[in-house]
């Protein structure tokens, strides 16, 4: 007898290609800079002096070396914000 699963939940992959796929476009980025740019990224917060990325490649670890993005890559990313506002 095969032991019982929850169902899998529906699938988000379209609706999610196409916001990282308008991301990396207004980045002027390939998608395999994508996780080295989240993380210049959170580094360009005058906040933020520490980042611990994952370590699937040495270039998301090399990432955190400190230069953080600037001008037109810093700001293109707002209009891609995601408002998740649960309580309205």
């Amino acid at each position: 007898m095969t032991p019982w699963r929850p169902p899998a939940p529906p699938p988000r992959v379209p609706s999610r290609n196409g916001r990282l796929a308008a991301l990396t476009a207004d980045l002027g980025i390939t998608d395999g800079q994508l996780a080295e740019t989240a993380v210049r990224f959170v580094l360009s917060a005058p906040a933020v002096s520490t980042v611990i990325p994952g370590m699937r490649s040495v270039r998301n670890a090399a990432a955190g070396d400190g230069v953080p993005l600037t001008g037109e890559r810093l700001k293109a990313p707002a209009g891609h914000r995601w408002e998740r506002n649960f309580h309205s």
